[in-house]
């Protein structure tokens, strides 16, 4: 089986909530997620937590809790984090957040 490396998933986070970053397509046999970055590009600090969800199971945190990104700064996190089909990344966000993310990794097909 061939390993693709590849932008798994980004975009921008500015409403207060559980936003899925990265769902494991079904139609690959796995992936690996080597790292996380979110930018608070907003005018203020923002709070953010980071979830490992393995398909139908509960959260698992895989970064501090309310971990602080002050504005205008990065954070990358790099999990080296191997998952299954249907498994996910979720980033949880509160107040008002300005999140740009990418998420980066491999897919095995």
């Amino acid at each position: 089986m061939a390993v693709e490396i590849r932008l798994l998933g980004a975009d921008l986070v500015n409403t207060a909530t559980t936003t899925v970053l990265y769902t494991v397509p079904p139609t690959v046999a796995g992936a690996v997620v080597y790292n996380v970055r979110m930018v608070n590009t907003g005018g203020a600090q923002t709070n953010v937590n980071l979830f490992f969800k393995p398909n139908a199971g509960a959260q698992v945190s895989i970064l501090d809790k309310d971990k602080l990104i002050p504005s205008n700064n990065i954070l990358v996190v790099k999990p080296n984090l191997t998952m299954a089909p249907s498994d996910k990344i979720e980033l949880v966000t509160t107040g008002t957040p300005s999140i740009e993310w990418v998420v980066c990794g491999v897919e095995k097909l």
